[in-house]
């Protein structure tokens, strides 16, 4: 058995990279032709590549330390530079990127493209220096790019900017690294960024409308007290128009105290509002209050599945790769264990590897308690057949179909919010608007009488 790097397509004519254990290349043939994907190209191993690994386990450039290698050691711990800011109780967490996901996957992409060309990483990333945009992933490439050009590892240099690179990302870089295949890594981080894209658009989308309408019901709660406020102004209007009533001198009398008693009021609420989002946004990047969200949404009934699902296709995806890289499994595990988003579910797989009292996927999967125990038997039957890197990749995509199945439960769900709480405070608006009725009605009765 041999670690093969091929190149195949998809039943849609795309281009997949990637690397499986096999006897032979007509093995490896068979191999994709049952996972629905046609060889095109086949490295075998040990063969000469611009971006073949060092050694199972040994990051290219960094000093070993026990079989695993510095970086992820640092990483994992949280001792890393600038991994350390991020980390709650030693470990990293995933907070959100201060870079919006388009100008990410734009920025993987390129690189990748690049990457594939044959250009230095330094040079790559000091010609991106010159195409970015946004200031914070600008000064990032710039220092990165010399980070590169020493001789340091991609994943060490991005560690230093967790604001920019989320926790998750820098792993599934590093974990590139270990199988010597980074180009596959930054592709698929761009990928996952450019589907991300679009769910972030219908997020933005929903949040400004619910906080529209959240602003709307609050500007309108000064009209709670609406009799105390303009009635008095109203009657003394009125008095005076009594002879000759003038609707527009009563309205315009009306409208100045507004503007004198409930206007400044409203204003109050209105700026008390933004400046709470506003504070909300900045507290949401904080590691501790990420973690605790983290936490909290892992056990919604809707969007805690959606998380797990969608955090254990990825760690179950690289621990395919890793595994078929010859990795030891409990060094997989770990560097797996930092790949999902949510916080709660890396965790609970970190804390399975330290846990877990023999170094075996299935016992650290057992130890989790983030699988159910089917998978736990599927990936047993793996090891005893000696196909455990196929099982887990057949895991990851049966979690991914998951996914891909409660995401539409979610958007389903999020609609149904969007629209109850719209009625909601509509029906609320209309109330505090009603309070003005009665200071109208009977005056404008009485002078409706007079014509």
């Amino acid at each position: 058995m041999g670690l093969y790097r091929y190149e195949a397509t998809d039943k849609t004519g795309n281009l997949l990279r990637g690397v499986l254990q096999a006897r032979d290349e007509q093995q490896l043939a068979v191999m994709l032709n049952n996972r629905g994907l046609t060889l095109r190209t086949a490295y075998p191993p040990n063969s000469g590549s611009r971006q073949s690994a060092s050694r199972p386990g040994t990051l290219a450039g960094h000093q070993p330390s026990g079989g695993r290698p510095v970086a992820a050691s640092a990483a994992a711990s949280g001792s890393a530079p600038g991994i350390a800011s991020v980390t709650v109780d030693g470990l990293p967490v995933s907070v959100k990127s201060c870079v919006s996901p388009r100008q990410l996957a734009a920025f993987f992409r390129q690189f990748a493209t690049l990457m594939r060309a044959g250009i230095p990483a330094f040079q790559a990333m000091r010609d991106m220096v010159l195409t970015t945009q946004n200031g914070n992933l600008k000064h990032a490439a710039e220092q990165m790019s010399g980070v590169l050009q020493q001789g340091g590892k991609l994943s060490s240099a991005m560690a230093q900017f967790p604001a920019v690179f989320p926790v998750h990302t820098i792993a599934s870089i590093w974990c590139g690294e270990m199988v010597g295949r980074i180009d596959i890594a930054l592709d698929e981080v761009a990928v996952e960024y450019e589907q991300e894209i679009k769910e972030f658009f219908l997020g933005k989308l929903g949040w400004f409308l619910a906080k529209s309408q959240l602003l709307t019901l609050v500007s309108a709660i000064p009209l709670l007290d609406t009799k105390r406020l303009l009635q008095p102004v109203l009657q003394e209007a009125w008095a005076a128009q009594r002879m000759t009533p003038d609707i527009g001198a009563v309205l315009k009398s009306l409208a100045i105290a507004y503007i004198k008693n409930v206007l400044p009021i409203t204003l109050l609420l209105v700026g008390g509002f933004l400046v709470f989002w506003l504070v909300l946004g900045l507290i949401k990047r904080v590691p501790a209050v990420k973690r605790t969200t983290d936490r909290i949404v892992a056990g919604v009934a809707v969007w805690g599945p959606l998380h797990r699902y969608r955090g254990l296709a990825r760690f179950l995806a690289i621990m395919e790769r890793l595994t078929a890289a010859g990795i030891p499994a409990k060094q997989a595990w770990e560097a797996a264990s930092l790949t999902p988003r949510n916080s709660e579910v890396a965790q609970r797989l970190r804390d399975a590897a330290t846990v877990s009292a023999g170094e075996s996927t299935v016992e650290m999967m057992k130890e989790s308690l983030v699988f159910e125990l089917e998978d736990v038997g599927t990936v047993d039957a793996g090891v005893r057949s000696g196909s455990l890197p196929e099982m887990l990749g057949n895991l990851a995509q049966m979690y991914q179909s998951r996914s891909d199945a409660q995401t539409g439960k979610g958007r389903f769900t999020s609609i149904v919010v969007l629209v109850n709480w719209i009625i909601i405070s509509s029906g609320l608006l209309a109330i505090f608007t009603a309070k003005l009725v009665p200071l109208f009605y009977e005056k404008f009765e009485s002078w409706l009488s007079t014509w």
